[in-house]
């Protein structure tokens, strides 16, 4: 992502969470922009709790999920993702296997 999208990103999800309502809902009309940006809503929340420019802390497993790790996916050309988005997904996997080991040791 170049600077420019960065920069709207950034200024898009500080609007967007000054901007929830009563309820804790975030603005539809900045939602609808960030999505056209490709950006998932469980990714501006994770970039929200750990700040944009921070790494997500290791998962449960242990296992690390730093932008080292998502640079060296990049590199190795398993991932054409963000960092936030590659997080999620890793997150989402791990959940997975988490579920699936529960189901065969049950």
């Amino acid at each position: 992502m170049d600077r420019y999208y960065q920069d709207a990103f950034l200024e898009l999800l500080s609007i967007n969470n000054a901007a929830r309502d009563s309820e804790g809902r975030r603005n539809v009309a900045v939602d609808r922009l960030l999505t056209e940006l490709n950006q998932r809503p469980e990714v501006l929340d994770l970039a929200d709790k750990h700040g944009f420019w921070s790494d997500h802390p290791p998962l449960e497993s242990g296992r690390s999920i730093s932008a080292e790790d998502w640079a060296c996916e990049v590199g190795a050309g398993n991932t054409r993702l963000g960092y936030w988005d590659w997080v999620c997904g890793q997150l989402d996997l791990d959940q997975e296997e988490s579920e699936s080991d529960q189901a065969e040791a049950g």
